[in-house]
């Protein structure tokens, strides 16, 4: 996480304008404007089902945020928020590989070298099977 910040702090310094993770565009606008006509498209029928998620469980929380202001901390809070109003962990979990695609695909655009992936903590976890049943 460090070394992410570090990258975006001297990319601000050093003036870089083209960097789209510092840009004023918010989520929802970068997923309207870039990521669902260009990447959503290309789908799998069951992985489509994510815009349902992005649009419940993404949008409402944190579609108005700068990419930016989406840092790690920030989908940790996001998560706990949505658990704690009592959406599925298997929902949350979903959403949450949703939306790290999304914020991948808009550091790649920024050109960066290096990828964010693994900067945020998934405090939701993968759902654990018991019994043959994902638990809830």
């Amino acid at each position: 996480m460090r070394s992410y910040e570090n990258e975006l702090y001297r990319r601000r310094r050093l003036g870089e304008i083209g960097l789209r993770l510092g840009s004023q565009e918010t989520l929802d606008s970068y997923v309207t404007k870039t990521w669902a006509p260009t990447h959503g498209v290309t789908l799998a029928p069951a992985t489509a089902k994510g815009s349902d998620l992005y649009d419940k469980h993404i949008s409402p929380y944190l579609g108005h945020l700068k990419l930016i202001e989406i840092t790690p901390d920030a989908i940790a809070r996001w998560q706990a928020d949505r658990l704690k109003a009592g959406a599925g962990r298997v929902s949350i979990f979903k959403a949450h590989t949703v939306l790290g695609s999304i914020l991948e695909r808009a550091f790649e655009a920024s050109g960066s070298r290096t990828t964010p992936r693994g900067s945020s903590a998934r405090s939701a976890g993968r759902p654990r099977r018991r019994s043959g049943r994902w638990r809830r």
